[in-house]
């Protein structure tokens, strides 16, 4: 839909203002959008090389991103969260977490948003 949006052409000369107006904003959402899609991108592939680099492990577990990992780091690396550095080991609860967390996201991605 943002690709189709992308090729509008809002004509001047259109007879309706409100038709030109909205065709008008909805190419420059449109264009917003994709520059997001391709910043978030950017960003995303950036946080694999800074996880891949501290804890590779976690991207190798099935369903798990860099984002997820990314938040699973950022939540165990605080100074003090953790008693010993045994606990900062993947454990069982912590990959059963990660699933559970990247089922959620697989699912919540394959659900159309409504309005498309």
């Amino acid at each position: 839909m943002i690709t189709y949006a992308l090729r509008l052409r809002a004509a001047h000369d259109a007879g309706d203002v409100h038709v030109f107006t909205a065709m008008s904003t909805l190419k420059a959402i449109a264009r917003r959008v994709h520059a997001l899609e391709e910043e978030a991108a950017e960003h995303e592939k950036a946080i694999r090389k800074i996880v891949s680099a501290w804890r590779p492990d976690l991207l190798a577990l099935t369903g798990v991103g860099p984002i997820v990992a990314a938040t699973v780091l950022a939540a165990w690396s605080h100074a003090g969260r953790c008693a010993t550095t045994r606990h900062l080991r993947c454990s069982r609860a912590l990959r059963r977490s990660l699933l559970r967390r990247a089922r959620r996201s697989v699912i919540a991605s394959t659900v159309p948003a409504t309005g498309s």
